[in-house]
């Protein structure tokens, strides 16, 4: 899998940054649904865990934080109903990874753990190279 990040990261440094090209974001979009694609088929050949009954009680469950095309930012949970909107971004250039709509989510959560029950988080963000 190191390989195909690598390869990733270096698709996409070699795109540059001209967004005036009319290709630009059809290429980035192809990259990151090839990058997505190979993750998957590398990590499902590698077995399969068991699920839970359908009503057991785990510790453990995945939450995504989407950007809405109106500008507000989705919290998804499988836990839940439904999506929890949490509000419009103040920034409409604003990503999900920087938003305060999210972080401030993240530390309400980390806010309610103690020693006893204690949150692991594991976080994932594709975002461009800070260099």
């Amino acid at each position: 899998m190191h390989v195909v990040l690598q390869n990733f990261i270096k698709d996409v440094h070699s795109l540059g940054t001209d967004v005036s090209n009319g290709t630009y974001n059809k290429e980035k979009i192809q990259l990151v649904s090839d990058l997505s694609l190979s993750l998957y088929e590398g990590f499902s050949k590698q077995g399969q865990t068991e699920a839970p009954p359908a009503g057991a009680d785990v510790d453990l469950h995945f939450v995504c934080f989407v950007k809405g095309k109106n500008g507000h930012v989705f919290e998804l949970d499988g836990r839940r109903n439904g999506p929890v909107d949490l509000g419009k971004e103040s920034s409409a250039d604003a990503d999900v990874i920087d938003s305060k709509l999210v972080i401030d989510r993240i530390q309400k959560y980390m806010g309610l753990s103690d020693e006893k029950n204690s949150l692991n988080f594991a976080l994932m963000g594709l975002t461009p190279s800070q260099e």
